[in-house]
């Protein structure tokens, strides 16, 4: 659970996208309106670090407390965890790229297959019938489609051809 403290301190440090630090949690002018809860909960000192990766977007905050007024936070404390927050926010946000371009990647690859899939399905040739000249060009608009032909034999040796495109695109058209 949140306290009110950490829970208003991580909400500046967020909108704010700075550190924040207090030596004298108790005393300090900013926190005033949280005196109470700092008195109930026996805070002395507090830092709150935003998680901030190469966007420079804020990903959440570290905070920490302390009820121990013989160490309480200094400014050399602040710069050791707006260091090790950096770190986190750069692995968090590298993390979930890495995570979109393996999504990428596995989109792209599923592409591939449903485009041979559908390749499978469009004739290897076309009909050799004397007297008539054959000619068929197939490209979908994106990678997959949902458009179709085929020359079919008929058992009474008639040619039928299909023409065919199925509403949408994409792999859901094309399967």
């Amino acid at each position: 659970t949140i306290s009110p403290i950490s829970g208003t301190v991580a909400a500046r440090v967020m909108a704010e996208r700075a550190a924040f630090l207090s030596g004298d949690a108790p005393n300090d002018d900013r926190l005033e309106e949280m005196n109470h809860s700092i008195f109930e909960q026996q805070v002395r000192s507090i830092m709150c670090a935003p998680l901030m990766g190469p966007t420079h977007n804020p990903l959440g905050v570290i905070h920490v407390e302390t009820s121990d007024g013989r160490h309480v936070f200094t400014q050399a404390d602040l710069d050791v965890l707006v260091s090790v927050a950096i770190l986190a926010g750069q692995a968090v946000e590298y993390a979930r790229m890495h995570h979109s371009l393996l999504q990428h990647d596995r989109q792209k690859r599923d592409l591939a297959m449903a485009k041979e899939v559908q390749m499978h399905f469009l004739p290897d040739g076309r009909p050799d019938i004397a007297g008539y000249s054959f000619y068929d060009y197939y490209r979908p608009a994106e990678e997959v489609a949902g458009d179709y032909y085929d020359y079919i034999e008929l058992p009474d040796g008639r040619l039928a051809m299909i023409v065919a495109d199925v509403a949408g695109k994409g792999v859901t058209a094309a399967l």
